[in-house]
């Protein structure tokens, strides 16, 4: 997460967009990971997932689902807009990853079930993340063999 001490930033010009998934109030959020790693295991190269979860430090730190969200590859347009630099045509979309400032990380290994809250713990704990909020979990099919994990917290 870091470069020497200073943690990492991302700038979003744009919203990510994405389609708001079924959310189980019961499902813990190593869970919908799992569900979601089946998903994108299942989709073309591409696709994308995010799940978007609030935190609480207390005695301990509580981890919850707000928002399960899906994205389908990019589409001819969008890939021009970006090798052009241009503004990227938002798709239809009932979820999103705001434009903004975030710390950022990207996880160098895809955790399995018993190591993702570790990855969420880590993050949560960084230096200038407050004691409760949200941050977004990103799920990317770079091709049929490989996902990445990145960790995006707003800045305030």
């Amino acid at each position: 997460m870091t470069k020497g001490n200073q943690p990492l930033h991302l700038h979003l010009f744009q919203p990510l967009a994405y389609t708001m998934e079924h959310k189980s109030n019961s499902e813990k959020p190593e869970d919908s990971y799992i569900r979601l790693l089946g998903k994108l295991d299942k989709s073309p190269s591409g696709c994308e997932a995010t799940l978007q979860i609030s935190y609480r430090h207390s005695d301990g730190i509580d981890f919850e689902i707000e928002k399960i969200g899906f994205a389908q590859p990019p589409e001819k347009a969008v890939q021009e807009a970006v090798a052009a630099g241009k503004e990227i045509p938002l798709p239809e979309h009932n979820m999103e990853i705001p434009a903004g400032t975030y710390i950022f990380e990207q996880i160098p290994w895809l955790p399995n079930k018993e190591s993702f809250e570790s990855s969420l713990l880590s993050f949560s704990c960084a230096p200038g993340f407050p004691n409760q909020g949200f941050f977004f979990v990103r799920l990317l099919k770079e091709n049929s063999l490989e996902v990445i994990m990145q960790l995006l917290g707003p800045l305030s």
